[in-house]
């Protein structure tokens, strides 16, 4: 499943938890509000989360509608993730070889997770060929002050991550073979003064959507056939 560094279970633990009370509680809002700004779920819509750890993420994107799937590399994480969120499939799996038939889901989404993955570019192929409408990124910005924070500090997990920005995720997708638009959004992360969504470059959370379908008007459009 390629370079994977395991996760110490009281890391386990207290990613989770983190989430559950102030400040992790009131940041995953603002980055939920992101997300939720390039989402329109539809019923019975199909969706992948590659990554996903105790499965947070997942069972919130359950909430909204879609009907959804976990995968995560590290069985510690995926025993986590089951006994919070029983009624969830989750199964063991790498982003950069998705156990799946092209087509299979409608959205494949990296939520906080494509920063840990060994091959990026190769998983982001692999989401392409997986989905048939849309990759949802859920992303720590590298140039922000809150990932600048996060990357001197160093400590687990965050010392084997790395963030990207804008640009830098725009040019990992540059490879993809299939024509895309992309729209995306930020979300300033303070406990005080954090607000989302917004179109600021330099936003702690990089909500960043990759339609292969219509999206709305004034996204941004790369074909993969211009020179």
């Amino acid at each position: 499943m390629g370079d994977f560094h395991p996760f110490p279970e009281e890391v386990i633990l207290r990613y989770h938890e983190w989430y559950e009370k102030p400040p992790g509680s009131i940041l995953a809002t603002l980055e939920k509000k992101a997300l939720s700004s390039l989402l329109s779920p539809q019923e019975k819509d199909l969706l992948l989360e590659v990554g996903c750890g105790t499965g947070y993420f997942t069972a919130w994107l359950a909430e909204l509608g879609f009907q959804v799937v976990g995968l995560d590399r590290s069985p510690p994480m995926l025993q986590a993730a089951r006994e919070r969120h029983g009624g969830i499939p989750f199964l063991l799996g790498s982003g950069e070889a998705l156990p799946f038939f092209s087509h299979s889901f409608d959205l494949v989404a990296f939520l906080t997770s494509l920063e840990f993955m060994a091959q990026p570019q190769k998983a982001i192929r692999e989401a392409a060929r997986v989905a048939r409408k849309a990759i949802l990124l859920g992303i720590i910005n590298r140039w922000s002050p809150y990932g600048l924070q996060r990357r001197l500090r160093q400590r687990p997990p965050y010392d084997h991550a790395h963030f990207y920005s804008v640009a830098q995720l725009k040019g990992l997708l540059s490879s993809l073979d299939r024509p895309f638009r992309i729209s995306w959004r930020t979300a300033i992360l303070s406990p005080r003064f954090g607000f989302a969504p917004a179109h600021l470059p330099w936003g702690g959370f990089i909500a960043l959507r990759v339609g292969f379908e219509d999206w709305p008007h004034g996204a941004e459009v790369f074909k993969t056939d211009e020179s």
